[in-house]
């Protein structure tokens, strides 16, 4: 009773050709759909791009700059996307899919960066997103590569002036280091004369404090020097000098008058010669006598002068060693201050010394640094773009083709199921069936088969149309069967209870399955909603298992029996209408079909 439903399959050529058709209907919508998308992206190059160049040159540092002109010339090499360098500014969306234009001012704007007022470079470019979304969202992305690019030529033609600044600097440092070594010797000299100079201090100050001392002591004598030289001076009496003076002069005129008779009488009297002799000797001596009382009269004088020379000479002794004593004090006072200071200088000098070996040794570290710095062209590239990255793909997928898979063979796969429960109507009884338990039987032996090779003959006609390549052929296979017989299961039930409104709702929940499964976008993108009832999907499970069988490697068991509890509980489902509208030894009674 089981296989009467292949029998009249077999009986019927219209019947076997829908089979067959139905078996490949599956393969051929994913052969075809994936085949439409199956590498676009490697076909980049066919997209047209306007280019226009407005940008005029300018000069930077003595050399020209053309931004534009180079950008143009990588362009013309770059074969990503089809290039078409144009005159007209006016976009053309019919022609191009995207259209470039490189300002007047770019170059002028790209001087500017270092000024005081820097111009931002931009690139200015017009998209058509209504004659296709993807294609502008490829020229988008070409356009962050330009920018890049742009960016990286900016940068490596300021690094190429850096470079030329810092051999300067360089030699700059070594000409500082020379000078800093010869200022390090200074300064140590200085160190040193500054540690004698706190010693001498010290050994100064303490002489100021005895010369203080020997001050005082002087200044309480300069009192006593002063009462002795006033008396000395009234003790020298000078008033009689004059009187004494005129009796010598009076003396000395009679004394020569009697000598020159006396020497005239001696003449005439010859017996008078001793006693003119002797009256001269005695003149003679007198004379001698009339100078030394002169001298001494005179020096009298002058002792009378200098006594009060010297007199006025102790008054401004006195006033002097005032002053001195004064001086004295204030310097004995100050002179903590000085030792202090003095020491401040020596330790300060210490740390100046200090200070010139860092710098000294900095300069010299830093010339040395700065001389170990290579300006090729190489260095000067990476400096522009030093960043690199390493990319480790866990999950590798050749092309966007095998990347959709999982979910254009899970819709197939679904279109298959409506296609096969409507060629072969669950609703239509044999007479041969008797019971509920016949009739599951007679459509699930028909059904099943069909998934099998829907599922078998999808993955061969990929695998032979497009190399479709899979982590784990099997057990791809087998979540496709498993997943086909949830789809069958789920369709089969609605069908059976509701006739064709069931297949409306098939189709309608298919259509609510292709926004929440998670197949084109992540469903994290998606809305609250959507992502609420992706865990009720039955498509949801079959998208992640083929994820995981085709590229990604991870276990399907999970996948596979949630997939097979759908089937199982809509099983059920189904057969329950079987049970409450099929009575043992009597007709079927459904609902009319219309």
């Amino acid at each position: 009773m089981i296989t009467i439903e292949w029998r009249k399959i077999l009986k019927s050529k219209y019947l076997l050709a829908g089979v067959i058709l139905v078996s490949f209907l599956p393969a051929i919508y994913a052969v075809t759909f994936i085949g439409s998308m199956w590498d676009p992206y490697g076909h980049v190059d066919r997209l047209p791009v306007a280019v226009v160049n407005l940008d005029k040159p300018t000069e930077f540092e003595g050399q020209k700059v053309a931004i534009g002109e180079n950008l143009v010339k990588e362009l013309k090499k770059d074969k990503a996307l089809d290039y078409h360098f144009i005159k007209d500014e006016k976009f053309n969306s019919e022609k191009y899919v995207m259209q470039i234009t490189i300002p007047e001012n770019f170059s002028e704007n790209a001087v500017t960066l270092l000024g005081d007022k820097p111009k931002e470079m931009k690139l200015d470019f017009q998209t058509a997103a209504g004659r296709s979304y993807i294609a502008e969202k490829m020229g988008t992305t070409a356009m962050s590569t330009l920018r890049d690019k742009v960016s990286q030529s900016v940068t490596q033609m300021y690094v190429k002036v850096l470079f030329t600044a810092l051999g300067k600097t360089q030699a700059g440092m070594s000409a500082a280091d020379s000078g800093t070594t010869e200022l390090l010797n200074g300064a140590l000299a200085f160190s040193d004369g500054a540690t004698q100079l706190d010693v001498g201090l010290k050994q100064y100050t303490d002489g100021v404090a005895q010369l203080t001392k020997g001050i005082n002591e002087l200044n309480a004598k300069v009192g006593t020097l002063q009462t002795g030289i006033n008396t000395l001076n009234n003790s020298v009496d000078t008033s009689q000098l004059d009187t004494l003076n005129a009796g010598n002069e009076q003396f000395k005129a009679g004394l020569d008058k009697l000598n020159q008779t006396a020497s005239a009488l001696a003449v005439k009297l010859p017996p008078l010669a001793p006693i003119a002799q002797s009256i001269s000797q005695l003149a003679t001596s007198y004379d001698t006598l009339y100078q030394g009382n002169l001298k001494a009269s005179n020096g009298l004088v002058a002792v009378k002068g200098g006594i009060g020379q010297v007199n006025d000479g102790v008054t401004q002794l006195v006033d002097g060693v005032t002053k001195l004593n004064d001086g004295a004090n204030t310097l004995n006072a100050k002179s903590p201050q000085l030792l202090t200071g003095a020491a401040a200088l020596d330790s300060g000098s210490t740390t100046l010394a200090t200070g010139i070996a860092t710098l000294d040794s900095s300069l010299s570290k830093g010339a040395s640094d700065l001389s170990q710095l290579d300006s090729n062209s190489k260095n000067e590239a990476l400096i522009a773009d030093p960043v690199g990255t390493k990319q480790d793909e866990t999950a590798e997928v050749p092309n966007n083709g095998t990347a959709m898979a999982p979910y254009m063979m899970i819709v197939a796969m679904w279109v298959g199921s409506i296609v096969s429960t409507t060629l072969f109507d669950v609703r239509k009884k044999r007479d041969e069936i008797k019971n509920a338990h016949q009739m599951l039987f007679s459509k699930v032996l028909v059904l099943l088969p069909i998934s099998i090779v829907q599922s078998v003959g999808m993955y061969a006609m990929l695998t032979l149309v497009w190399n479709f390549k899979t982590v784990h052929p099997f057990a791809t296979v087998g979540v496709l069967i498993v997943t086909s017989m949830a789809f069958v299961s789920i369709i089969a039930a609605l069908k059976a209870w509701l006739g064709d409104f069931g297949t409306l709702l098939a189709l309608i929940f298919m259509f609510i399955q292709l926004s929440t499964a998670g197949g084109t976008y992540p469903i994290e993108l998606a809305s609250p909603f959507y992502q609420a009832i992706n865990p009720f999907m039955p498509m949801t499970y079959g998208v992640l298992g083929l994820r995981n069988t085709i590229s990604i490697g991870g276990p399907v068991w999970t996948f596979m029996l949630i997939e097979l509890a759908f089937a199982a509980v809509f099983a059920v489902i189904w057969y329950l209408m079987y049970v409450h509208t099929l009575h043992l030894g009597k007709e079927l009674r459904l609902p009319q079909e219309h």
